[in-house]
């Protein structure tokens, strides 16, 4: 698929419309210099899609043809056009493609094909179907490029690669895929080391953890020792308090019994009641929830009761209708017999009855045992007249009745008053007592409250004088706190306060840890050295490079053991440099380079640091024989010499930081990197900064402590005086809160202690009122019964005025006598005879109801209320079944509480025999006064004393926050019980003391610890009563036999508690760190999935990654390897000659197989009877020859259709010009081929000739086109090939001719 010919309008020198061509499959341009030859070449770029700026000019408009006789011309009207024409073979018949780029006059490109305007891209696919690549250009070669491909770079040599295979259409995906992997790579690289980091951080919280368990450890084992400690100290005092009140209380006792009188016994014997009292309470109570019980089981007994008797009758209905029926059903068959019997029944009723007549008249007469009896007929009158006797002793009766009543009520009115009396007289006593128990503690609170009032008043003194101090200490603190403030400002100056990162302070931590494990570890480099002068920094750290940062250690043996450390630990990576097995420069060698030091801008880099002895060989493995430079220009004078011809293979190093190496390369500029690496020896100079510092701090830290005050306060407060101040003002506060409320107690007692006198003074004058009212009520009892005796005489009296006339005439003096005999034989004859006529009257009911009787409804009715009557009876049973089981329950309650009652009524008994052992005591004490006060005071005094103890150790625990263990609340509330007992029978004998005798109330009015009634004594009892003595250990519940023994164990404990407390202080807990330590849990785990999804992302991005990568290196080793292959076959073609049958090698090497559009392309190429040599020293010759071979080589692998070079041969001989033509002419064939030359070689071998010539005239470029194979001969076989040998021959003759 040739070009026929090129058509051309306006462009470059070409004017007007022309036709060049036609072209041939080998095609040679002609002309001589400047007629037009590369404008043509420059056509044939234009229409093919070159850029105007590889056609040697900037911009469209100026390869617009301007005819330089004639006046300028409009731009806007000037057009340009270049038409190539494209058919499949030179047959006329051959179907042409046409395409045509031209020039608007605005300056823009248009592209048709085959005259159809299309746009750029469809353009370039078009070319691109029959293989032109107008990015590869792989069509045509410029003037120049054949030595620009000899110069080309390995990297160049890529990227022309990659254009001519096609792989740089992947560019771009793979660059974004690349950065994606990458992004997602950094993505989880970042995730995995914030989870690192979190780890990290939690090892921290994990040890910080561990240290606040251990301090609350020591916290418990102190308040563990504390405890044991109080708890020891407690149980003897109380032990011995307890003892010494025992034997006060028997001291007391038997001078109570001494000093006791009938009403001090009585009331001890009150006092025991009380407790008989609370006793029958008790007992009261529990009868109480029995009446209850027995209550619930009454309201329960009528459900239950109805229920049962629901049953019952129901089951009685069952029966008796069973029966009935049965009955009814007999009577059926024996109604006959039934009447007669009835019959029968009644006459004998009748005979009965005149029976039982004739027998009372005859008791009447004989068996009544009077002389004279009443007839029937003055036994009626006798009734009359005892009708009227009630009637005429009505109003005697109504006075007798009225009289009755009076006297009962006189006699509740005097029982009323009687207990009145007695509750008032109750009353009065209690009131007395209240009276009593105020005053003592009116007593109590006001000693308190003058105590603390003293105490308020030292620790207001306190106070002041503490602000006074503070104050003071707080000047002393700012001007501290300025000074630290400008040496702050220093060290920001100087860069000081910039954090390393959290690796590198592992590191260096890990380098301390290593320091200590293995003793041959020396140090980071740059720490064991340092520039003699501060302007060297910058070089000394370019010199050293990465070695600054590397480990000396003694031994090749430790620095592996501290790789293991730092492998095992997890800390990172370190470069070790062991100091028996480093290498370093001779010293010869250092001083053939030290003698350049005389020139002044020259000295080794070892001879500017400064370091001990024991580690220069690593400074010299370090630095080498580096010499330092003044500038760049001395450094190249160094190794380049003055003349450039220098070979001096030294390292230089400039002050400011710029490298010149061994094999020549130059490296300049400088990164932050490298700053901060050079300013770590100006740390090192505000060390005396940081150390300013630290002594301000802790000068600071003094200034904090607290002057020693009189008021106690904690332990913490003694060492801060902001804290001690805020003590003090909390005991202020807490003192005048306590002295407010003391006062109020206070007033609230006198109000109450008014109120009891008050009540006392009411009392009594109420009980002489309600005694004289009793008194009255009696006599009114014994008026009341004497006038009831009086009535009675009356009604008397009434009565025997209508009896007497009815006695006379009958002769019966005594009437109720009479009544007595008589009565009851009549009232059993009248009973017997209604008994009869009742009898007769219910069986002649019977009869007439037998004779009327129908017994076929009745049994149907029956039968039916019998079948209901067992379906309810059903239901009732269920019903009982349930209301029986509650009752059982009720029922085992009631039990319960009667067997509690019993006990409850032995209790009841038992105090009643208490009382009664009470009074034999209390009788049998009344002779040791005398014997006993003495002893008693003694012990009163001993037992102050310990009772202050006590209040002082248990005041100390509570200030100390001391937990002391306490006993269960059963086992408490029964202490405080005895405690209440204890100090009511106290109450009992002080109060029996102050009335026996005067001589004791100043013992008791001493101190309130002498007084076991006293609050604080209570509460301190109660507290001691209430703490679990069971925990402490056997020996020291041991008795104390003497106070060496009590010394010898307070100070273990002292001396056990100082160390715990020094371990304490010395600990600096962060007691956060559990929470810390949860929550980086928590964040650990997040990150885990972060880091999980990350590297999930991270696999995907590289698959995608990989997937195109692949592809872009399958593509370009394709090409790749297609080249070569025709590359060492072109060269071997274009070097082989009669002498070199074998001809030449060349061949393509990649720096990176894997991806070799990232490395570079050394092409090499080695000419017949030579050694190996780079591209760049072989000859120019040899050079144009290796590049046209690789130029033909790339064209092979996807060869356009078509050619063209432009005087590619300038460089070449005769013999290498003939074997390019006739090479280009062997592969005439496969490819079009059309090349501009200056060589008649090419013009022989050419199939056709265009002449390019020069229109001087008009100033434009003419085209002549002239056909060789018109002239073609042919030759005989081999001929060919003999006459080439012959011509090269003869051209190497020529050239050695030309040569000598």
């Amino acid at each position: 698929m040739p070009v026929k010919h090129l058509e051309v309008e306006n462009f470059k020198s070409y004017s007007g419309s022309q036709t060049i061509g036609p072209f041939k499959d080998f095609t040679c341009v002609v002309g001589p210099n400047g007629a037009g030859k590369s404008n043509l070449m420059d056509a044939l770029s234009f229409v093919l899609g070159v850029n105007q700026k590889d056609l040697r000019s900037s911009k469209l408009q100026e390869l617009i043809f301007r005819p330089p006789s004639q006046k300028p011309t409009d731009p806007t009207k000037l057009k340009a056009s270049v038409t190539l024409v494209y058919a499949d073979s030179f047959d006329a018949g051959s179907p042409e493609t046409r395409f045509t780029r031209e020039i608007t006059p605005k300056g823009s490109s248009e592209y048709k094909v085959n005259k159809k305007k299309v746009t750029k891209e469809n353009y370039e696919a078009a070319l691109s179907d029959i293989n032109v690549l107008v990015k590869a250009r792989n069509f045509l070669v410029f003037q120049g490029d054949v030595e620009g491909i000899a110069r080309k770079t390995p990297k160049q040599l890529v990227d022309m690669l990659e254009n001519i295979s096609g792989s740089s259409d992947f560019k771009e995906e793979y660059e974004t895929l690349k950065k994606a992997k990458e992004d997602a790579e950094a993505a989880t690289i970042f995730a995995f080391n914030k989870q690192k980091g979190y780890r990290s951080e939690r090892k921290q919280y994990k040890e910080q953890k561990d240290e606040a368990e251990r301090f609350d450890s020591k916290l418990a084992e102190r308040a563990s020792l504390q405890t044991e400690f109080y708890l020891w100290q407690i149980f003897h005092i109380d032990n011995e308090i307890t003892e010494r009140e025992e034997a006060t209380s028997e001291l007391k006792a038997e001078l109570a019994k001494a000093e006791a009188t009938e009403a001090e016994a009585e009331k001890k014997l009150k006092d025991v009641k009380k407790i008989s009292t609370a006793a029958r309470r008790n007992q009261a109570a529990v009868e109480k929830n029995r009446v209850t019980l027995a209550g619930a089981l009454d309201k329960m007994q009528p459900n239950t009761i109805k229920t049962l008797e629901e049953v019952k009758a129901l089951t009685l209905q069952v029966t008796k209708d069973t029966e009935t029926l049965q009955s009814l059903k007999n009577d059926a068959a024996n109604h006959e017999e039934v009447m007669a019997e009835l019959t029968s029944d009644i006459d004998n009723l009748v005979s009965s009855e005149r029976k039982l007549e004739e027998e009372y008249q005859k008791i009447k007469t004989q068996g009544i045992g009077l002389k004279e009896t009443l007839t029937p007929e003055q036994e009626a009158e006798y009734e009359k007249i005892r009708e009227e006797a009630g009637v005429a002793s009505a109003g005697a009766r109504i006075v007798l009745a009225k009289e009755v009543r009076s006297l009962e009520t006189a006699r509740a009115k005097a029982a009323g008053l009687t207990g009145d009396l007695k509750e008032i007289q109750g009353r009065q006593e209690d009131a007395q007592r209240s009276v009593e128990e105020l005053k003592v503690r009116r007593n109590k609170l006001s000693d308190g409250l003058s105590g603390t009032g003293e105490e308020l008043k030292k620790a207001e003194k306190d106070l002041k004088e503490v602000e006074k101090y503070s104050k003071k200490q707080g000047e002393v603190r700012d001007g501290i706190e300025k000074e630290i403030m400008e040496v702050e400002g220093k060290l920001r100056e100087a860069r000081d306060d910039k954090r390393r990162s959290k690796e590198e302070e592992k590191l260096n931590a890990a380098i301390e840890a290593l320091k200590r494990h293995y003793p041959g570890v020396q140090g980071k480099l740059v720490d064991l050295c340092k520039p003699t002068q501060r302007r060297f920094n910058m070089a000394v750290t370019v010199a050293a490079g990465s070695n600054m940062d590397a480990i000396v250690v003694d031994t090749k043996s430790t620095g592996f053991e501290c790789i293991q450390y730092l492998r095992e630990q997890r800390v990172g990576t370190a470069t070790f440099l062991p100091l028996d097995s480093l290498k370093v420069p001779a010293p010869y060698t250092a001083e053939r380079l030290r003698a350049l030091e005389a020139d002044g801008r020259y000295r080794l880099a070892a001879d500017v640091i400064s370091c001990d002895e024991n580690v220069k060989k690593a400074v010299l493995y370090a630095v080498g024989n580096t010499v330092v430079c003044d500038d760049l220009d001395a450094a190249r004078e160094l190794c380049f010499g003055k003349d450039g011809k220098s070979d001096n293979r030294v390292k230089a190093v400039t002050i400011s930081g710029g490298v010149i190496s061994k094999a020549g390369t130059m490296t300049g500029g400088l990164t932050s990197d490298s700053s901060k690496a050079a300013g770590r020896w100006d740390e090192k100079e505000v060390a005396a900064l940081k150390q300013r510092k630290e002594k301000l701090e802790a000068e600071r830290t003094k200034t904090a402590k607290a002057p020693k005050t009189s008021t106690g306060v904690s332990t913490a407060a003694q060492n801060n005086v902001a804290q001690l101040a805020d003590e003090l003002r909390a005991t202020v506060g807490n003192l005048k809160n306590r002295e407010q409320y003391t006062k109020s107690d206070r007033t609230f007692i006198e109000t109450k202690l008014k109120e009891q006198e008050a009540l006392l003074k009411a009392s009594t004058e109420q009980a002489k009122k309600v005694q004289k009212e009793l008194d009255e009520a009696e006599k009114v009892v014994t008026a009341a019964s004497t006038a009831v005796e009086g009535a009675r005489a009356v009604v008397k009296e009434a009565e025997d005025v209508i009896l007497q006339p009815f006695r006379e005439k009958t002769g019966l003096t005594d009437l109720r006598a009479y009544d007595v005999a008589v009565g009851r034989a009549r009232e059993e004859f009248v009973e017997k005879k209604a008994q009869l006529r009742q009898h007769r009257a219910k069986l002649e009911a019977q009869l007439t109801y037998e004779d009327g009787r129908d017994f076929v409804g009745p049994v149907e009715v029956l039968e039916k209320r019998l079948k209901a009557s067992k379906d309810k009876l059903e239901e009732a049973t269920k019903k009982e079944s349930t209301v029986t089981d509650k009752i059982a329950g009720a029922k085992a309650e009631l039990a319960q509480s009667e067997l509690e009652l019993a006990e409850v009524s032995k209790t009841e008994k038992s105090n009643e025999k208490n009382v009664k052992d009470a009074q034999k005591v209390f009788a049998d004490a009344q002779g040791e006064r005398m014997q006993v006060s003495k002893s008693m005071n003694s012990e009163d005094g001993e037992l102050e004393r310990l009772r202050g103890e006590l209040h002082e150790i248990l005041q100390k625990a509570r200030v100390e926050e001391v937990t002391l263990p306490t006993l269960k609340a059963g086992r408490r509330e029964d202490a405080d019980e005895n405690d209440e007992d204890e100090t009511t029978q106290s109450s009992s004998q002080n109060d029996s003391q102050s009335q026996g005798t005067s001589q004791n109330s100043a013992v008791t009015d001493s101190t309130h610890f002498s007084q076991s009634d006293d609050r604080k004594v209570k509460k301190d009892k109660r507290a001691a009563a209430s703490i679990d003595f069971s925990g402490l250990k056997a020996e020291l519940k041991a008795r104390l036999n003497s106070d060496r023994d009590e010394k010898k164990i307070r100070s273990v404990f002292e001396q056990k508690l100082a160390k715990i407390h020094a371990d304490i202080e010395a600990m600096a807990p962060n007691m956060k760190a559990n929470d810390a330590y949860e929550a980086t849990g928590e964040r650990l785990k997040e990150s885990g999935k972060s880091f999980e999804e990350c590297k999930i992302k991270a696999r995907e991005a590289v698959a995608e990654f990989n997937k195109v990568k692949n592809l872009r290196a399958k593509t370009f080793n394709k090409a790749f390897g297609a080249i070569d292959t025709a590359l060492k076959t072109i060269y071997r073609d274009l070097t082989k000659s009669s002498k070199h049958p074998l001809g030449g090698n060349a061949y393509l090497s990649l720096d990176d197989s894997d991806e070799p559009y990232l490395g570079g392309l050394k092409y090499n190429a080695m000419p017949p009877m030579k050694r190996f040599r780079d591209m760049e020293h072989l000859s120019g010759g040899e050079k144009t020859v290796a590049a046209l071979a690789l130029l033909f080589a790339i064209h092979s692998f996807k060869p356009a259709p078509f050619f063209v070079m432009d005087e590619v041969d300038a460089a070449l001989d005769n013999v290498n010009v003939l074997k390019v033509c006739n090479y280009i002419r062997q592969r005439s064939g496969d490819f079009q081929c059309i090349v501009i030359s200056l060589k008649d070689m090419f013009y022989e071998l050419s199939e056709s000739l265009i002449g390019v010539c020069r229109d001087v005239g008009v100033g434009s470029s003419k085209t002549l086109s002239l056909d060789l194979t018109k002239y073609d001969q042919i030759e005989p076989e081999g001929e060919g090939e003999k006459r080439m040998g012959e011509e090269l021959e003869a051209a190497g003759k020529r050239n050695r001719s030309i040569v000598a």
